[in-house]
């Protein structure tokens, strides 16, 4: 007797909305072999709706290799993660998660931890994780940071903009430390403060493969700007782009960075944009400049320098084995003065 076909997960189910129909064709295309799935913004109308996606993706295992949630707005938020776990469990072949602002708290993101601790086990195949601007606290944090830490895939960690503070960055810098694989970490708009950031510091001089690294609006201050600056600037062998914007970062923590800046192996990026950088520091800022055979671009906009910078600045430029670019708008600069650091850098690259 022939064995019957497999029963589609979308079988008995019909459109009856416009996001039911969208869904349905979307999830019907997974189904046929189609390796990413977008429902980016899509507001599901039903538990049902959710169970749907679930299943389908469960039943895509081999060939779904993107699913894009972000923005998505579910009628049980506090649900979400349980029900995208069952999924994950069951699909080893997604590469790419994106759930940015999806409601995400400690519980779902506690679940999700759980669904890939297992499935790391078998050789899960997730490569980037997006969750930003979500509700993770420090207990889901130190959660997902237990489960990839066993990934030997992970390349790309987006929490940015979620509520964790102290305890979870320092579980992000045991991930760093100890991933054979995470080379991207965004943790913008968490309060981590000077424990968290302290511990990040000494995790990215340790790790050999984690090139960039935001913690812009983290609550930094200069304590802690020293500390990246001792650390993650002057030892990481890897670190090619850090992002420091809008965390009060005066002249004390600039001039630590600028003598780091000196000496660092790799560092090519670093954005200052947002802080509270005064002339007192321009000069330390222009020696590492002008030493630095790494630094090809350096963010200072939104900062309280002057006229009186300029010189320093576009002197340094002028002798830079590397700068390319130098942004100096929001600066209390004039545009003559703005006008004779670009003139050297021109000059340079002519």
């Amino acid at each position: 007797m022939a064995s019957s076909p497999p029963t589609s997960p979308l079988s008995g189910t019909s459109a009856t909305t416009a996001t039911t129909a969208m869904l349905r064709a979307r999830l019907e295309a997974v189904l046929q072999g189609a390796p990413d799935l977008n429902l980016s913004g899509l507001t599901f109308d039903s538990d049902g709706q959710v169970d749907l996606l679930c299943d389908v993706c469960a039943s895509a295992s081999g060939t779904l290799r993107t699913v894009n949630l972000a923005r998505c707005v579910f009628p049980r938020p506090d649900a979400v993660g349980a029900s995208l776990a069952g999924a994950l469990r069951e699909c080893l072949s997604i590469v790419r998660l994106e759930l940015f602002s999806v409601g995400l708290d400690d519980a779902g993101a506690v679940a999700l931890a759980d669904a890939l601790t297992d499935t790391l086990v078998a050789h899960h195949s997730l490569q980037v994780l997006g969750l930003g601007h979500n509700r993770i606290g420090d207990a889901g944090m130190v959660a997902l940071c237990g489960a990839l830490v066993c990934s030997s895939r992970i390349q790309t960690f987006g929490i940015e903009h979620n509520a964790f503070a102290a305890e979870g960055a320092i579980a992000v810098a045991g991930l760093i430390a100890h991933s054979r694989s995470l080379h991207t970490c965004w943790l913008s708009g968490n309060n981590i403060g000077q424990a968290g950031a302290g511990a990040l510091a000494v995790a990215v001089s340790q790790s050999p493969l984690l090139a960039t690294l935001d913690v812009s609006a983290c609550g930094l201050g200069d304590p802690a700007t020293e500390q990246m600056a001792a650390f993650a600037v002057a030892k990481s062998a890897a670190l090619t782009h850090l992002e420091l914007r809008a965390n009060n970062i005066g002249d004390a923590g600039v001039m630590e960075l600028a003598r780091a800046l000196a000496t660092s192996p790799k560092l090519g990026t670093l954005g200052l944009a947002d802080n509270a950088v005064t002339d007192a520091s321009a000069g330390a800022i222009a020696r590492a400049i002008a030493v630095s055979r790494t630094l090809r671009e350096l963010d200072l906009s939104g900062n309280r320098l002057t006229d009186a910078a300029s010189p320093a600045l576009a002197a340094a430029v002028a002798r830079s084995p590397a700068l390319r670019a130098l942004f100096l708008r929001g600066n209390a600069m004039s545009e003559t003065a703005m006008h004779s650091v670009r003139r050297a850098l021109d000059a340079r690259a002519a």
